[in-house]
């Protein structure tokens, strides 16, 4: 029976050791806020229901002690699939940075968010470090074209003067497109269409050229006014 106390005793300190030992991940090992900078903010503009497309951020620790990061991203509207580089990184030098690539798929005309976001995985004094980044995505048809004025009216013409009407024609679509150009109307006899035809330079672009994806050229519409009421397209 004596034995019986010294073995619960012996079972109760290898309990207790497992755990202090369980919990051993959970103490702060640095001494100092840890930090980190996700960049940078995006905008991306796609086709409908198109696939691969990239979002890449930096992840940089900002901190005075070692670090390494869990990531995990959240999409919203008609982004998909989402896939990351890396879910863990190694361990990330204060200063030193890592850089994760999510690709994902686009459905449907719309606009949806893709967020990346950084947890440290060491705690600090502050607790443990988190920051994100996200990218702004637009969803359009692949093909969609306006021309502009649309329904305007202009002032007063004399009857049997020429005169001449400027159109915009805008590729509002992910791809570039080449535009045939016509001229027609009721009360007016449409005369030269200047320049005749597209400019390819002008209204063919890549599809992530998303800078310039509203570049637009304009057109004079050299038109006769027959008197009365008109319409000109």
């Amino acid at each position: 029976m004596p034995a019986q106390p010294r073995a619960f005793a012996a079972l109760l300190a290898i309990t207790i050791g497992f755990g202090v030992f369980e919990r051993s991940p959970h103490q702060p090992v640095c001494t100092e806020p840890q930090s980190v900078f996700v960049q940078e903010n995006a905008s991306d503009v796609w086709g409908a229901n198109t696939t691969g497309h990239t979002y890449t951020v930096t992840v940089t620790n900002t901190g005075l002690c070692n670090d390494s990061y869990n990531f995990t991203s959240t999409a919203s509207g008609p982004i998909s699939g989402v896939s990351l580089s890396q879910t863990i990184s190694g361990t990330v030098l204060p200063q030193g940075s890592t850089t994760v690539t999510a690709t994902y798929n686009v459905g449907a005309v719309g606009t949806g968010v893709l967020q990346i976001k950084a947890r440290g995985r060491i705690l600090g004094s502050n607790g443990v470090s988190s920051d994100s980044a996200h990218d702004n995505v637009t969803v359009v048809p692949q093909y969609q074209v306006a021309v502009t004025p649309d329904g305007s009216t202009t002032p007063t013409r004399t009857s049997g003067a020429a005169y001449a009407e400027t159109f915009t024609v805008q590729n509002l679509g992910a791809n570039g497109d080449v535009f045939a150009l016509s001229c027609g109307g009721t009360g007016i006899t449409c005369g030269v269409i200047s320049p005749a035809g597209p400019d390819l330079a002008e209204l063919q672009w890549p599809a992530t050229d998303h800078g310039e994806l509203h570049r637009r050229r304009s057109w004079d519409r050299h038109v006769a006014a027959d008197g009365g009421l008109g319409q000109l397209k």
